[in-house]
């Protein structure tokens, strides 16, 4: 549900971002070719996500069939699954302040890039920033093949900005620090979850050689 409601946020982030750039991506010769299939890849992305919640709980049945011939004895959870899951979907009020929460999110993201622009010293508007980072989020889900968007980001960054009148050279420090950002929080909480790991593993030893 959690996931839902973050990819129909990131669907109307992406749609803001081309309001806000549609005149910026028309006016550039290489973007310019590409805004109409950007504009219809984005409206088509909305029967997406209705054929996507349709599979979440149509398939919740499916599975419950499925498994009341092959598993018997998994009936009772598959049943609760898909009565929980549809439960959710019907409580339509907290789905919409989850849906805009993850929007808001998104659009934090935004003035997050904006902040880092200033710094730098770029001279650049809150709402140019903004869509830079929706048409980069648009970009980073197209190539999401690719890990952690390696040479995608950095790309990214230093095409869209001369857009918005910033220099290449401050939308490939900005990615720089974007990935930084990503370390400095990620690697600690690596190191912590390997010592937690590693705390368990040898109480588990012990548990073992005492019985």
């Amino acid at each position: 549900m959690d996931v839902t409601a973050d990819l129909v946020g990131q669907i109307a982030f992406m749609a803001l971002g081309l309001a806000l750039g549609i005149t910026q991506l028309r006016a550039n010769s290489v973007m310019a070719p590409y805004v109409n299939g950007l504009l219809s890849g984005t409206v088509l992305l909305i029967p997406g996500v209705v054929v996507f919640v349709v599979l979440q709980r149509s398939g919740s049945f499916t599975a419950q069939k499925v498994f009341g011939l092959f598993l018997p004895g998994a009936v009772s959870h598959t049943e609760a699954f898909a009565k929980a899951l549809n439960g959710l979907y019907k409580k339509q009020l907290p789905l919409a302040l989850c849906t805009m929460l993850h929007l808001f999110g998104w659009i934090v993201s935004g003035i997050w890039l904006w902040l880092v622009f200033r710094l730098l010293g770029a001279r650049i508007d809150i709402f140019s920033a903004i869509a830079i980072q929706s048409l980069l989020e648009a970009l980073r889900s197209a190539t999401a093949f690719i890990p952690s968007s390696i040479g995608i980001q950095e790309a990214g960054y230093i095409a869209l900005a001369p857009m918005f009148g910033v220099g290449p050279e401050i939308g490939l420090a900005t990615s720089l620090v974007r990935r930084a950002r990503d370390i400095v929080i990620g690697i600690p909480v690596l190191l912590v979850w390997q010592i937690v790991e590693g705390r368990r593993a040898v109480i588990f030893e012990q548990d073992r050689e005492t019985i």
